[in-house]
């Protein structure tokens, strides 16, 4: 199997992080990691940066992958996202970011 990570950046709508954070943690990382492929899921929150321009997100979560088809695998993800497999969140400030990224 090929070993990747999935990430995922977001922001939560102004004022709702208690529940935005509860939702994510309580809610959202098991639905993901039910996904067939994903083995674990840890999320992060930014407390600076470096750079050209200041980063304009907020919250990171880095999902262990294995996988050896990242075509299929992306396709299930958006399967259940489809089909309510996992709750697509209603404390999301658009736009989000995601990317499968594959170990070298």
């Amino acid at each position: 199997m090929g070993e990747y990570k999935l990430l995922a950046l977001t922001n939560c709508l102004e004022g709702r992080e208690d529940e935005f954070n509860k939702w994510y943690d309580e809610k959202h990382i098991p639905e993901v990691r039910r996904v067939p492929g994903v083995l674990s899921g840890k999320r992060f929150q930014r407390v600076g940066g470096r750079g050209e321009q200041e980063p304009r997100y907020e919250y990171l979560a880095i999902y262990d992958v294995d996988t050896d088809d990242p075509d299929s695998f992306l396709e299930t993800l958006e399967d259940y996202l489809a089909n309510g497999k996992i709750e697509r969140g209603k404390l999301y400030r658009h736009p989000t970011w995601t990317a499968l990224y594959k170990a070298r």
